[in-house]
């Protein structure tokens, strides 16, 4: 039994191996650049029970090893168009209405119980993730990452933020106060939120180019 799992386990190492060098061969040879064109590449010469799940594998394998470059799909549309289209902004969206959420609910809700309970948890998540977070999308805005490696950066970056913001405004007129803190950081993540965007944007307009 232990040696046919084996066996079993070098056929399907074998079988993903030679996934990823038809999909490097379908790219060069055949000028399969986009995902659509490649699946069906695939299912014709190679397997036609090939799933796009499987294909997907394959290629973020190979982006991991940096033998292929997974770019967002070219547009030839305006940045605001490009921020509202629903698939590819969504979690930038998503982001915007977790630092709003967080807002409400630091400003809005009363610091006593029940609320309270609520609030605290809320505020700590806000200031030790967003701010990093939005950071995290602009440096690495062409480069996908795990997600235990951004979760670890985000928070680490966010206490940097943090640490500066206080520090700044320790010695500006604001002071250094819950609401001067909060709207810092507010503001400061949204903004980073949207470079980061936009760069991407950048990046596949420069993509339609080729």
């Amino acid at each position: 039994m232990e040696s046919d799992s084996v066996q079993s386990k070098g056929v399907d190492l074998d079988r993903s191996e030679l996934l990823q060098q038809r999909i490097l061969d379908a790219a060069a040879t055949h000028k399969c650049y986009k995902v659509k064109d490649l699946v069906t590449e695939l299912q014709q010469t190679f397997d036609r029970s090939l799933s796009l799940e499987e294909i997907q594998d394959a290629m973020k394998k190979l982006e991991r090893e940096k033998r292929i470059i997974l770019l967002e799909p070219v547009t030839k549309e305006d940045f605001l168009h490009y921020i509202i289209r629903s698939y590819y902004s969504l979690f930038f969206w998503l982001r915007i209405a977790a630092t709003c959420f967080a807002l409400t609910v630091i400003f809005f809700l009363p610091n006593v119980e029940p609320w309270s309970y609520i609030r605290i948890p809320t505020a700590v998540v806000y200031m030790l993730f967003l701010p990093g977070n939005a950071l995290v999308q602009l440096l690495f805005a062409h480069r996908n990452m795990e997600q235990t490696e951004q979760m670890v950066l985000s928070v680490a970056l966010s206490i940097a933020i943090v640490s500066i913001i206080g520090l700044i405004l320790k010695y500006t007129p604001l002071g250094l106060t819950v609401q001067s803190v909060v709207i810092s950081i507010s503001i400061l993540s949204i903004t980073l939120f949207l470079v980061a965007k936009y760069s991407r944007f950048l990046h596949a307009k420069r993509a339609s180019v080729y």
